[in-house]
């Protein structure tokens, strides 16, 4: 934190509950259910919501498939550095594995094609246990659009 008692320099999360089975369903989930994941968190945004305690940029979500907790390092910082009444120094969590297992029901309760769901944990697993030498993709379908990522 260096010398100034007052800023955030680095947050890192350590999490030893949430289970690598839970990662990989709840990043699929969160693909396959993206509508309904950004209906209930609101679109990706650097910018802070001052109405709210939380907001929902690209590194909430990483940290919440990563470690079950919606939290992002840049938010937090400025939250302090502006002075905002719900910035933490030191954000604690007093029962970590409840808020995993809130996290966990979140991702449970979005709108999937369970069978993209099947599939796309099929590729996943795969790609987990094959040698790195194969490039491998995922397409997820959407209205009118279908999307390709890179695994």
């Amino acid at each position: 934190m260096g010398n100034n008692p007052n800023k955030v320099s680095y947050l890192h999360l350590f999490v030893p509950y949430k289970r690598w089975e839970w990662t990989i369903e709840d990043l699929v989930k969160s693909v396959s259910g993206a509508v309904s994941y950004f209906n209930e968190r609101g679109e990706y945004s650097a910018k802070i919501v001052k109405k709210k305690e939380d907001s929902n940029n690209c590194e909430h979500h990483a940290n919440a498939i990563i470690f079950g907790v919606f939290v992002s390092n840049l938010a937090e910082k400025y939250k302090v550095e502006k002075k905002l009444s719900y910035g933490k120094k030191i954000k604690k969590y007093n029962d970590t594995k409840k808020v995993i297992e809130e996290s966990r029901k979140f991702f449970q309760s979005l709108i999937v094609n369970e069978e993209e769901v099947k599939r796309m944990t099929d590729l996943v697993n795969k790609y987990i246990n094959s040698e790195p030498q194969n490039e491998m993709y995922v397409e997820v379908s959407r209205i009118n659009k279908s999307y390709r990522y890179k695994l």
